[in-house]
């Protein structure tokens, strides 16, 4: 037996096969925590601790973007990706993370469910060996978990799960990183951010608009720009930044010109300025105009300073509420539009009419013909909002027409809220894998 092992091709193991991907059956994690022992056992058994912290830092970075933003190019939710987070904070021992142990977690379930604030800490490691993201180190017979550091010159020991897959994806997630970092900024950030200034532009303008040309010119513009960023596809990221930088510059030159015009004195043979000295100043109409529209240098210079002011404010604010736009599940990152539904979920196609946006009515329509109860749909649209509801109804009927649901579509549908609640639907992920399932066909054809 040893010859014919011997007489087997032995493969070159290399880090960069190593990434995420969904490990379904426990024969592919098998393989998975194969590849990844046999790799570590080419490092050092004893690791250095400079070295380490460098690396422990550059893992913590990466899972704290993942952690704050979620991926939608990788399977794991946000939460998981929490979690992930604070076992990698718990591994403080840096020499760990260069030597052949790698990071240990050798604590027992009691202390994890207090660390990951999770009542089923099983199922938690679970879902993160399930990605490739963790393995089993030494596991007991009995399921407890142990971890004595290194220290005397001898390695560290334990029992429990390593985050030997990290260390040895790093170059692959910092890559991943840059990669959802560049989608962020692109399909939610920029837009969010130009919207923020348009709205700013269009609140500045309109006391103006409707006497004076100057403020209809530039309200044209303003919503020249808007057609820009509304026909402009969001996976071009140059033009994107393009239209944010003609937006900046409209904006600066719209502020000066309300400034401006603010301060302009009202037309000769109007009113005059000059104060009649005859007319008490109670009755004195043009002191009383001087002193309401701020003529006087001082009170005008403040005048101009408080425009300035709410109109920065105003704009930073919305900018800031732009940047933090909310995309808990990554559908805007994963620049899907509801055009692709019918490519996406081929079920649809002439099944059911459905509308270019999402309506509630729609939803529970495609709820019915699926097998998925009104009520349902209702308490999905509540907690997770219509898109992302509807979006489900759809996976789920897609699922229910490829055979792939054991129960009924109901209860999948009902599984798909709890695990929005608990934080673990990845919905732009999903979108990522039905494209990807939809295009395999169609390039082994052309192969």
């Amino acid at each position: 037996m040893a010859d014919a092992l011997k007489s087997l091709p032995s493969p070159r193991l290399q880090e960069s096969d190593l990434q995420v991907c969904s490990l379904s059956s426990e024969q592919e994690r098998a393989a998975h925590a194969a590849f990844v022992a046999a790799l570590m056992r080419e490092r050092a058994p004893l690791g250095s601790a400079a070295e380490g912290e460098l690396l422990r830092r550059r893992v913590i970075r990466v899972l704290c973007q993942f952690r704050d933003q979620g991926t939608i190019t990788l399977p794991p939710s946000k939460k998981t990706w929490e979690r992930l987070h604070i076992l990698a904070r718990m591994c403080a021992s840096a020499a760990d993370w260069t030597s052949q142990t790698g990071p240990i977690v050798g604590a027992s379930n009691a202390v994890l469910e207090v660390k990951l604030d999770s009542t089923n800490v099983r199922r938690d490691l679970r879902d993160m060996a399930r990605c490739g993201l963790i393995v089993p180190f030494c596991p007991k017979g009995n399921g407890h978990r142990f971890y004595v550091p290194a220290r005397k010159g001898k390695a560290a020991i334990g029992a429990g799960w390593s985050l030997a897959p990290l260390v040895l994806m790093i170059d692959h997630l910092e890559a991943v990183a840059a990669t959802e970092a560049e989608l962020r900024e692109m399909r939610v950030a920029l837009p969010a951010e130009i919207k923020s200034y348009l709205n700013t532009m269009r609140s500045l303008l309109a006391p103006f608009v409707d006497a004076h040309m100057w403020a209809q010119a530039l309200a044209q513009k303003v919503e020249k720009l808007a057609d820009r960023r509304r026909d402009t596809p969001r996976s071009s990221l140059p033009e994107m930044r393009k239209i944010l930088e003609d937006t900046l510059a409209l904006h600066d030159q719209l502020q000066h010109a309300v400034i401006v015009h603010s301060r302009a004195v009202p037309p000769e043979g109007e009113l005059s300025t000059t104060p009649d000295e005859n007319v008490h100043r109670k009755y004195n109409r043009n002191q009383t105009l001087r002193c309401k529209v701020g003529l006087a240098e001082g009170r005008n210079r403040e005048a101009t300073q408080d425009l300035e002011a709410s109109s920065k404010t105003q704009a930073e604010q919305n900018k800031s509420g732009a940047l933090q736009a909310d995309d808990a599940f990554g559908i805007k990152r994963s620049g899907f539009t509801w055009d692709e539904t019918a490519s996406l979920f081929p079920f649809t196609e002439g099944f059911i009419a459905l509308p270019s946006s999402p309506t509630i009515a729609s939803a529970q329509a495609l709820a019915r013909a699926v097998g998925v109860a009104d009520a349902t749909v209702i308490s999905a649209a509540q907690a997770l909002g219509l898109e992302a509801a509807m979006l489900c109804v759809l996976l789920t009927g897609q699922h229910a027409c490829d055979g792939e649901i054991l129960r009924s579509p109901d209860i999948y549908m009902r599984a798909l809220i709890e695990r929005a609640g608990r934080g673990d639907l990845n919905l732009g992920n999903s979108l990522f894998g039905r494209r990807s399932k939809i295009s395999e066909p169609a390039r082994r054809r052309i192969g």
